[in-house]
This record gives C-alpha cells, sequence and structure tokens, in this order.
C-alpha cells in the first residue's frame, strides 16, 4: 500500500496520495517524508502544514530528512531551526510567525 502511495505521489496524484495515506493503519516515516516532500514539490503549502501538525501528534521521531522538510514549510532550515520546529510541534505557529517578520 506504501508503495501505491508512492507511485501517486509520483505522477502528482497527491489527493488520492493521502486518501490511500489516511487509510493506512499504520503509517511509517518514509511515508509522512513522502506526502510532505509531495505537498512542498506541488506547491501546497497549506497542506503541508497540515501534515507536519499531524506527523507531530503521531508520536514518531523524525530523522533528519523530517526536520529538513519542516524547516522548508516554516522557512527556518538552519539546524536551530529545524530543531525549533518540530520541538516546538507548531509549524503553522513558526510560518505565521515568519511570514510575520517579512511584512
Amino acid at each position: 500500500s506504501g508503495a501505491l502511495v508512492n507511485i501517486y505521489l509520483k505522477f502528482g496524484k497527491v489527493k488520492e496520495g493521502r486518501v490511500l495515506f489516511e487509510e493506512m493503519p499504520y503509517r511509517d516515516l518514509v511515508l509522512w517524508n513522502l506526502m510532505l516532500k509531495a505537498y512542498l514539490e506541488m506547491g501546497f503549502k497549506e497542506e503541508a502544514v497540515d501534515l507536519s501538525s499531524a506527523f507531530h501528534r503521531s508520536g514518531l521521531h523524525p530523522n533528519d530528512i523530517t526536520l529538513r522538510l519542516l524547516a522548508r514549510i516554516t522557512g527556518d532550515d538552519s539546524e536551530e531551526g529545524r530543531s525549533k520546529s518540530f520541538a516546538n510541534g507548531n509549524v503553522a505557529s513558526d510560518i505565521r510567525s515568519n511570514n510575520q517578520r517579512l511584512t
């Protein structure tokens, strides 16, 4: 089933991939990373933010890939930013904070 999610994502079928992802009883770290990356690459930042919040609630521990993806969502790709984004568990808050600094 994870392979099918990956195929959907590779062909740009992110919505279909997300449906399968949500139906899976167990989602490993690779699947979370695939979904986060697909949302970022397709420009679905709002969905990436929502998914990152769900990831934090999942109880899984991020690897370096996950931290880099979360940092891309918040716009802070420094090592400190990657750690902070996950530790805070609130990527949406980090994004709002970064956006306010830009305006």
